[in-house]
């Protein structure tokens, strides 16, 4: 498996949504999908099928962060606020912290140790798989040509499962001028789908 950076990512249109032309899944500690390039080379877009908390939430702390800019990273990621939600620390029937357990070693350990199997359901939907060069594409176009060539998410999942993608009222010429235009490493060959294998 060969990556270049220089190299063009071949994509392909299905029902305006962006895809990789042709890709094949990839596995062995990883999830997501190696994606065609023009000159025969493969990029990868994966991440880790077994990430830490660490990882799963974006938490990337200085060597060094004191327990309170810890927490504070890791509430603000999170979101949560509540005592009953810090799942390193444990609370009484009242949902308040018991003494002693909202400690930086506890916090440190879950940090460092693997996400609840339960949160992978949206784990790296955007960055993994074939669907993700649509989204590194909208992420690298200025918000004027975004709009302007109608990008937005979409989810291609049903009532049970979410596969978010990107969709675009753009023509295959309009894509490639776009891109073109800003120098990105991508090229939209033809609207006719994509090929796994």
């Amino acid at each position: 498996m060969t990556e270049n950076a220089e190299s063009k990512v071949l994509l392909t249109l299905e029902d305006g949504v962006i895809v990789a032309k042709r890709y094949r899944y990839v596995s062995g500690g990883l999830m997501g999908a190696d994606v065609l390039c023009e000159d025969g080379t493969w990029k990868l877009y994966a991440v880790d099928d077994n990430p830490t908390n660490s990882e799963y939430y974006g938490i990337d702390l200085p060597p060094g962060s004191t327990y309170e800019e810890t927490r504070k990273a890791v509430l603000d990621a999170t979101g949560w606020s509540f005592d009953e939600e810090f799942r390193w620390a444990k609370t009484d029937e009242k949902g308040d912290l018991i003494p002693g357990t909202d400690t930086e070693e506890r916090l440190l350990t879950w940090l460092n140790s693997p996400v609840d199997r339960c949160d992978l359901e949206t784990w790296g939907d955007r960055e993994c798989g074939e669907y993700a060069p649509g989204f590194e594409l909208m992420a690298s176009l200025p918000v004027e040509d975004v709009k302007r060539l109608g990008f937005r998410e979409r989810d291609l999942g049903g009532p049970a499962s979410s596969v978010p993608c990107v969709s675009t009222r753009a023509s295959v010429a309009e894509l490639n001028a776009v891109i073109t235009a800003h120098g990105l490493p991508f090229l939209v060959v033809d609207d006719e789908g994509p090929q796994e294998g």
